[in-house]
């Protein structure tokens, strides 16, 4: 008896039931390119697949690249006509007789080995097999093996240099849980940071802002740093929204005429005009209570008309 070598690309396989192989058996050469195979269920070996000699044509067992197996079931009540012992292989039964590259299963890989893992894959749900920016399934197949064309859903195979494991390729979406300006993917597959917090290092800098400027968003240290040499720190740079690497564009007042005080503004900060008399006693009252900039050039008017009159201009955040 002999079987044609055969594969299965960008395929998702799940809500199968078998004695051995609840969602493939791979036998003389049978082959998984980026597939998924998930939710599977086998009452002898291998919840997910068997990947083995078939012992009727024994010239080689099967090939699983770029390939998820996870979440399967084996209850091992069945014998089965191979000798195998029952129970063998959750997710995937492999005898060692055929190639696993870069497989993420439970069991029937090493990890580490060809560049398989044995952690959870993340899948968004039990029933949605899309991977969460965070898995370590992302960009970690093989180019080599992976289908030509687009994957499963009709998305390009390879999105950011390497192929995913699955048939699902994960993709920007766009979605910005912290609403920091960053987008989830980029968060975590780019900068490392938190996608559900705009601040990971907590420096009161957004997580955006930081990556903008150049800044490393793990590191709360650079918040103090004073790049241009303006006596500005970063985080009052990004305070005052001015450029943190252009000495002359640094928040202050440019000039007062009577009760007017002039500065240069901004559209998206809030700003405040204080007045004392009395330097050393260090009062401060607000004068003209806060408002928006208007973006470019920009003033507020005092009250007081006395002859010693003191001045200063508060910038701030608007209360969101």
């Amino acid at each position: 008896m002999s079987r044609l070598p055969s594969a299965l690309n960008n395929c998702q396989l799940s809500g199968n039931r078998a004695s051995l192989g609840g969602g493939a058996v791979l036998f003389s050469e049978g082959t998984l390119n980026n597939c998924t195979v998930s939710s599977n269920f086998a009452t002898s070996i291998g919840g997910g697949a068997v990947s083995a000699v078939y012992p009727l044509n024994p010239q080689g067992g099967g090939m699983v690249n770029n390939t998820i197996l996870w979440g399967n079931l084996c209850t091992g009540e069945d014998a089965n006509a191979f000798g195998i012992p029952a129970g063998l292989g959750t997710d995937l039964f492999f005898d060692g007789a055929g190639i696993n590259r870069f497989v993420c299963a439970s069991d029937g890989v090493s990890h580490g080995d060809n560049g398989c893992i044995t952690n959870n894959p993340q899948f968004v749900s039990a029933d949605d097999f899309r991977l969460q920016v965070s898995s370590l399934c992302i960009n970690a197949g093989d180019n080599a093996c992976a289908p030509a064309g687009t994957d499963l859903a009709g998305h390009s195979r390879v999105v950011s240099g390497s192929v995913d494991m699955g048939a699902l390729e994960a993709f920007d979406d766009g979605a910005d849980g912290d609403a920091d300006g960053l987008s989830d993917w980029v968060e975590v597959r780019d900068y490392f940071t938190d996608p559900d917090s705009s601040d990971t290092d907590g420096d009161l800098l957004p997580d955006a802002w930081e990556t903008d400027a150049g800044l490393d968003a793990l590191d709360a240290s650079d918040a103090a740093d004073d790049a241009d040499g303006d006596g500005a720190s970063m985080l009052a740079e990004y305070i005052a929204d001015t450029d943190p690497y252009d000495r002359a564009e640094c928040f202050r007042i440019s000039g007062i005429d009577g009760k007017t005080v002039y500065f240069n503004s901004s559209d998206a900060r809030y700003y405040t005009l204080y007045e004392c008399t009395n330097l050393a006693k260090g009062v401060w009252v607000s004068v003209a209570h806060g408002r928006m900039g208007e973006g470019g050039s920009d003033s507020l008017v005092g009250t007081n008309s006395g002859s010693a009159v003191f001045y200063k201009v508060d910038v701030s955040l608007p209360v969101r």
